[in-house]
C-alpha cells in the first residue's frame, strides 16, 4: 500500500477550485453531477485501491452524511474553528459548519453558498469558465502561451514543450487553451491534482517519463515545475535555402542575353525565338531598320511571312521565270541566312 501523506487533514472545507470534481454522494454520482466552481464543499482524504494510492474524494457540502459530519466534529475537538479550511470560507458557510456541529448533520439540505472569490490565490492569473485539463506536448510551435507575461510578450510555445491545455466553455462550444507546464497557477496545479485523484487526467500517460515525472512532482509539491529540454522533441529551426544564381555561360553570356537569339536547323534556317512563337506561332520576319544591300531585296517581300520549313527541304533559287510566290520566298531566306552570319560574326 502507497504511503499517506501525514500533512494533509482527513477532512477538510473549502470553496471548489474548479468545476470538474464530482460529488460522491449516491444520488449524485450516479447523475455523474459535479460540485460547482467557488461552492462549498468537504473532502475526505483516503486510500484509493484500484490506483493504490491516497487521493481527496470530494462531496457537496449539502450531501455530507452524519458519520462524516461526526467524524469531522471529532477530529476538530468539537470545535467548529479547529475544522481544516474553515478560515478560508464565507462566513456564511462557517455558519453552516456551527449548525451541523450542534445538530450532528447538515442543518439545510439545499445550501451551495457559491464564492468563487473565496477560491484560494494563485500567481499569475486565473483563466475563466474552465471546464477541464490536458497535458501533452505540443505539435508545432504556433499556440501561445495564456499566460499573461508570456500572452503579452507573444512568446509561443516551441514544438515538444510540455504544456497545459485548459479546456473552455465559450458560447455553449468547448475549446482549448494552452500554456507553457511551468507557467501554470497554483489553482490549475491543484484542479490537475483532482483529476489525477480521479484517474482522469487526460494526456498524462501519453507523455515521455522525463515530462510526466515533471508533472507528477509538480502536483505533488502543489506548484508547476519547469520541465528539462528535451532535444529530440524540440523543433530544430531549418536554415533558410537562398535563391541560387543564374549559372553563366562558358563565353560569359546567360540565359537572358541568349533569349532573343533565334536558332538554326540543319538548313541553316532560323526558327523564332520563344517569346516571338508566344505572340505569334508563325513567327514574323523581324522589323526595323534595313542594313545596306538588303534594300532592294526587301522590296518584293513586303514583309511576307515564311512558312516553316521541315528538315532537309532545299529552297529553290528565283529566277525571272519563277513564280512570284516563290521568289518572295527565296528572298526573305536570303536575308535570314545574312543575319545568321553577322550575329555568329558579332560572337565570335
Amino acid at each position: 500500500m502507497a504511503d499517506a501523506d501525514e500533512n494533509l487533514p482527513i477532512l477538510r472545507l473549502e470553496h471548489s477550485t474548479s468545476e470538474i470534481a464530482g460529488c460522491q454522494h449516491a444520488a449524485c454520482k450516479k447523475k455523474a453531477a459535479k460540485i460547482a466552481k467557488g461552492e462549498l464543499r468537504i473532502g475526505k482524504y483516503q486510500y484509493y485501491e484500484p490506483g493504490d494510492k491516497w487521493i481527496t474524494m470530494w462531496r457537496h457540502w449539502r450531501c455530507a452524511p452524519t458519520p462524516q459530519i461526526k467524524l469531522l466534529k471529532q477530529l476538530a475537538d468539537e470545535v467548529p474553528e479547529n475544522v481544516a479550511g474553515f478560515e478560508d470560507i464565507s462566513p456564511e458557510s462557517q455558519e453552516q459548519v456551527r449548525l451541523a456541529f450542534e445538530n450532528d448533520k447538515i442543518a439545510d439540505n439545499d445550501f451551495t453558498d457559491i464564492r468563487p472569490d473565496l477560491i484560494k490565490s494563485s500567481r499569475g492569473g486565473r483563466s475563466n469558465n474552465v471546464t477541464g485539463y490536458r497535458v501533452d506536448t505540443a505539435p508545432s510551435g504556433r499556440a501561445g502561451c495564456r499566460n499573461p507575461a508570456c500572452k503579452d510578450a507573444g512568446v509561443k510555445i516551441g514544438k515538444g514543450e510540455l504544456r497545459l491545455g485548459l479546456v473552455t466553455d465559450f458560447q455553449g462550444h468547448e475549446s482549448l487553451v494552452w500554456k507553457h507546464w511551468k507557467c501554470a497557477t497554483l489553482e490549475e496545479i491543484a484542479a490537475c491534482k483532482e483529476l489525477l485523484e480521479q484517474d482522469s487526467f487526460d494526456g498524462l500517460n501519453l507523455l515521455p517519463e522525463e515530462y510526466k515525472s515533471i508533472v507528477l512532482e509538480s502536483i505533488e509539491s502543489g506548484q508547476a515545475l519547469e520541465p528539462p529540454v528535451l532535444e529530440d522533441l524540440v523543433k530544430a529551426v531549418k536554415p533558410r535555402k537562398s535563391r541560387a544564381k543564374k549559372a553563366k555561360k562558358e563565353d560569359g553570356t546567360d540565359d537572358d542575353e541568349l533569349a532573343g537569339t533565334p536558332s538554326l536547323d540543319l538548313t541553316g534556317d532560323a526558327h523564332p525565338t520563344q517569346a516571338e512563337s508566344k505572340e505569334n506561332p508563325k513567327a514574323k520576319a523581324k522589323r526595323g531598320r534595313k542594313r545596306k544591300g538588303e534594300e532592294d531585296a526587301d522590296e518584293s517581300v513586303n514583309e511576307v511571312v515564311a512558312p516553316q520549313k521541315k528538315q532537309g527541304h532545299i529552297v529553290k533559287e528565283a529566277t525571272e521565270e519563277a513564280d512570284p510566290t516563290e521568289a518572295r520566298i527565296a528572298a526573305l531566306a536570303n536575308i535570314m541566312r545574312t543575319k545568321t552570319a553577322q550575329s555568329s560574326e558579332k560572337r565570335s
